[in-house]
């Protein structure tokens, strides 16, 4: 086995693939990888986003957090224009513009990566993405899905969202996504490097616009951006280790709760006793999940290290990526729901994390400013003792993620699927009104659940790699167009 893969699009997993075929290691193509996503999910990855990766690296286990900061200064006048997002059943209210924008993570987080642990020149490994963002990638349906849903922030700056949109349409699916200035960006950091992104030209042009606009932000947040090092969150469950994403994400807290009320069960798979094990470990955590400052009564930890008004939940995409060598990667990105604007003309989108009225209960700016935000982001790692074996995961989809992960834990290591099997497994999630429950379960006159058609992408995409000493998997989930290789 040379590599494996399992991520949100086959292109991003050729570009991977390519990497290590040449001699790179996991890291290399997870810059590489990553890159390639600012052009095959621009909804989801950016180098005006941020998120949170786990490194697997000489047998240890890293957190390397590089989500997006609060400013350290906030301002009355901000430019924060309300986006109703109607998602079929239910309607929300966000924010973009300029004053909805957090401080990035994306560019720190890959120049740790190479600086640190990659082996080949930065230009090789964001060639890929230049070639994608020159020649296009096919829009599938799940990217103009997510285009489509919204398409009101980038209708915030048409002049600039042309790559996406034809008179105010999503393009068609086929049809092809360039993003010229994005290429002509990432061949100038290929060149000049990534340290200068917080200080250099991109800064510039970014400040420019940015303070005039009605942005929060100054220099000194950006010059004060790093991304961090540290250890990953570690519990043991059902003979396993579990590391998944530390504070400042709660996402693994979050999960370590609810797999606490799921370590046995011996109900056959989707009977009514099933349904109930899961129902019951969610109403479990119901106290904690309507007052997350709860928590702190269970984990001591959390007690004056959470700044609860800086919570955030947002879209994301997620890969892992396990080399030869035993490297392995399981990296979360998101963008929020995206700002609407770009940095100048350089086809970075921005991130709009302090856009979400929903969870900044004293209003709109009512975050704390200087600290790190918080989100459900969970990359997650899973081993045996002896570390021969591995998984690796991780999901989209907003605070449904940790649960989604964990119910696929649960399938794989409790009733014994194999991996593919329990991805494509019916899930279940507790919206804190009802059960919204995939079909497939059996159930008993459940007045408290929403029982849906289909499989939908609102129960995560959870894309996963595993080996053993006997055999690897590598899934990405169709929920969400995943895809996954070994080779």
């Amino acid at each position: 086995m040379k590599g494996a893969i399992a991520c949100g699009h086959i292109e991003t997993a050729k570009v991977a693939k390519e990497i290590i075929d040449a001699g790179g290691n996991a890291f290399d193509a997870a810059i590489a990888a990553l890159s390639a996503m600012f052009v095959t999910e621009p909804c989801m990855a950016s180098l005006g986003g941020g998120g949170f990766a786990l490194i697997r690296h000489q047998n240890k286990i890293h957190q390397l957090d590089f989500f997006c900061k609060a400013p350290f200064t906030k301002s009355d006048q901000a430019d924060l224009r309300k986006v109703i997002i109607d998602f079929g059943g239910s309607t929300e209210l966000y924010y973009g513009g300029q004053g909805s924008v957090a401080v990035p993570g994306v560019p720190a987080l890959l120049q740790e990566l190479h600086r640190n642990l990659a082996s080949l020149p930065l230009k090789e490994l964001l060639q890929p993405a230049i070639e994608l963002a020159k020649n296009g990638v096919a829009l599938n349906w799940f990217q103009q899905y997510d285009l489509k849903l919204l398409s009101a922030f980038f209708q915030l700056s048409p002049e600039r969202s042309y790559n996406y949109f034809i008179e105010g349409e999503v393009k068609q699916i086929g049809s092809r996504i360039t993003n010229a200035e994005l290429a002509d960006t990432l061949d100038f950091i290929a060149h000049e490097g990534i340290q200068d992104f917080y200080r250099g030209d991109i800064a510039t042009l970014f400040f420019d616009e940015h303070i005039s606009a009605g942005g929060q932000q100054t220099r000194k947040d950006w010059l004060n951006y790093e991304a961090k090092w540290g250890k990953a969150l570690q519990f043991n469950w059902n003979d396993q280790t579990v590391y998944t994403a530390q504070l400042p994400s709660i996402g693994g807290l979050l999960m370590r709760s609810f797999l606490s009320n799921l370590s046995s069960t011996k109900a056959q798979a989707l009977s009514p006793e099933h349904y109930s094990l899961i129902k019951q470990a969610y109403e479990s955590e119901r106290p904690y999940r309507k007052d997350k400052k709860k928590l702190e009564t269970r984990y001591p930890e959390l007690k004056d290290n959470v700044n609860w008004e800086n919570l955030v939940r947002k879209g994301t995409s997620h890969f892992n990526i396990l080399d030869g060598e035993g490297n392995a990667i399981s990296l979360t990105s998101t963008v929020g729901s995206g700002s609407g604007m770009f940095i100048g003309n350089t086809g970075i989108y921005l991130n709009n994390m302090l856009g979400e009225e929903g969870l900044l209960p004293d209003g709109i700016n009512s975050w704390k400013p200087g600290v790190r935000l918080h989100s459900s982001t969970s990359p997650t790692i899973v081993t045996s003792s002896d570390h021969s074996d591995i998984a690796l995961l991780g999901s989209g989809g907003s605070t449904r993620i940790p649960y989604a992960i964990a119910q696929v834990l649960v399938n794989q290591y409790i009733l014994q699927q194999s991996l593919e099997d329990s991805i494509k497994f019916p899930r279940i999630y507790d919206d804190l009104q009802m059960f919204q429950v995939e079909p497939g379960f059996e159930l008993t006159n459940d007045t408290d659940a929403n029982v849906w058609h289909e499989k939908n992408l609102y129960f995560g995409g959870v894309h996963a790699v595993h080996q053993t000493k006997k055999n690897i998997e590598a899934v990405g989930d169709n929920r969400r167009e995943g895809y996954a290789e070994v080779w």
